[in-house]
């Protein structure tokens, strides 16, 4: 049983069934190995299924999850534009255009944890709920919850429309923000141009969906035997992998999705970047792709371009190899790309400031020390007391880079408002 709360009467590691094959409806757990979920209850983690709130409450949820999205990309989008999106071509750099780095290194610090701390590595009680905690504020799984069970009130089956609507996201923020924009300028009177706006806001929010729509587009490759000789999706049990309606879906919609979203949109990107990179300071673009590079010296405006690689390589491992048996190895092959981050983020020190520099670094360290934790746990032979040493060591890391952290944002809203009421 991939999940000891779904089968009736299995245990942690135990691979035995009972023979009426029951799974736990209390809990609303149904289908193979029990990983599916059943009406009324939708999937909240990896295999773990939770209650549907009431229709009027999954609504009022899902409306309060968007206004908090967009007030978080409308908070970045308004200090790069009065940051100027710019750094000067990594000659100069505003407080602005600091505050959207720290914003930005936390982003890609929530999200890295996040994957790492994917990695199946039998973590206790207290690690998971740490997790889940942080998995939630880092992708979209509450919001994929709240889809799940507003689908299930109007007689939909979500099944497949996690694929389209993580393929889709891109698009229907365009068109949010156009629409948004766009009334802007009309009550404005019609003055000025809205284009930068434009671009900042989709850029800001593809960066934001970008692990997920990774995630998402790769899990139709994570397949699993449930030991009748024939492999079954992870993501949905009862799709068998390599079927027509697999590769339907493959190449209907994930390859596409991973060669449009996931290669050639960010590399079309920072192409751009480079190309221009010497008109920056008096052109547009520093104003529209400020985001992607603020902070970056002038010969690192491409960095981003090597976190979001990492992100993809990350979760390829762990969304494609998590179905299988070797967890150790996919522990080792994490740290060694983190090793790898660490290693250049040491030699080039891309960020103008050196207190940059050192957050992005104990962001990569304590994603190294939650796999290194996560390699006690795969020998599953600690006692209570050990395991409860290593979660407090584990949140003594996150919670040094929160109060580093908090400390320069801090640091940078002083003196803004310094600025700004002197």
């Amino acid at each position: 049983c991939l999940n000891s709360e779904a089968c009736l009467g299995a245990t942690p590691g135990d691979d035995s069934h009972l023979p009426s094959g029951q799974c736990n409806h209390d809990k609303g757990y149904e289908g193979p190995l029990c990983t599916g979920c059943r009406e009324g209850y939708a999937s909240s983690g990896r295999f773990e299924c939770s209650e549907c709130p009431p229709l009027d409450v999954n609504v009022m949820r899902m409306l309060g999850l968007t206004v908090l999205v967009f007030g978080f990309v409308g908070v970045l989008v308004l200090l790069v534009r009065r940051s100027g999106g710019s750094n000067g071509g990594g000659l100069a750099m505003g407080e602005r255009c600091g505050l959207v780095v720290y914003l930005r290194i936390f982003v890609n610090y929530m999200q890295l944890v996040s994957m790492t701390s994917a990695v199946d590595m039998g973590w206790p009680g207290q690690f998971k709920d740490f997790f889940f905690i942080q998995d939630k504020v880092a992708s979209l799984g509450n919001y994929i919850h709240a889809l799940d069970c507003l689908c299930q009130d109007f007689g939909l089956k979500l099944e497949f429309i996690n694929l389209w609507l993580m393929n889709l996201l891109p698009v229907i923020f365009g068109i949010l923000a156009l629409v948004f924009w766009g009334l802007f300028w009309l009550f404005r009177g019609r003055e000025g141009s809205i284009r930068i706006e434009l671009i900042t806001t989709i850029v800001v929010s593809f960066f934001l969906i970008y692990p997920s729509i990774i995630k998402h587009n790769f899990s139709f490759f994570s397949c699993q035997d449930l030991g009748d000789d024939t492999l079954h999706l992870v993501s949905d049990m009862s799709v068998e992998c390599w079927s027509v309606e697999h590769f339907g879906w493959i190449f209907g919609i994930a390859i596409p999705g991973i060669v449009v979203w996931v290669v050639l949109t960010p590399l079309l990107a920072f192409a751009y970047i480079l190309k221009h990179k010497h008109q920056i300071e008096v052109s547009h673009i520093g104003a529209e792709l400020g985001f992607l590079y603020c902070g970056y010296g002038k010969n690192f405006l491409y960095w981003e371009a090597f976190t979001l690689l990492r992100k993809v390589a990350i979760v390829c491992l762990v969304v494609v190899l998590g179905a299988t048996e070797h967890h150790t190895i996919l522990a080792l092959l994490c740290f060694a790309i983190l090793a790898l981050s660490y290693y250049f983020q040491i030699i080039c020190k891309p960020y103008i400031e050196r207190d940059m520099n050192s957050l992005e670094l104990l962001s990569i360290i304590v994603s190294l020390m939650t796999l290194y934790c996560g390699l006690y746990f795969a020998s599953d032979d600690l006692s209570p007391a050990s395991e409860w040493i290593l979660f407090c060591f584990l949140m003594s890391c996150n919670l040094y880079f929160v109060i580093f952290w908090l400390k320069k944002v801090c640091g940078k809203l002083r003196r803004i408002l310094l600025k700004a009421c002197p």
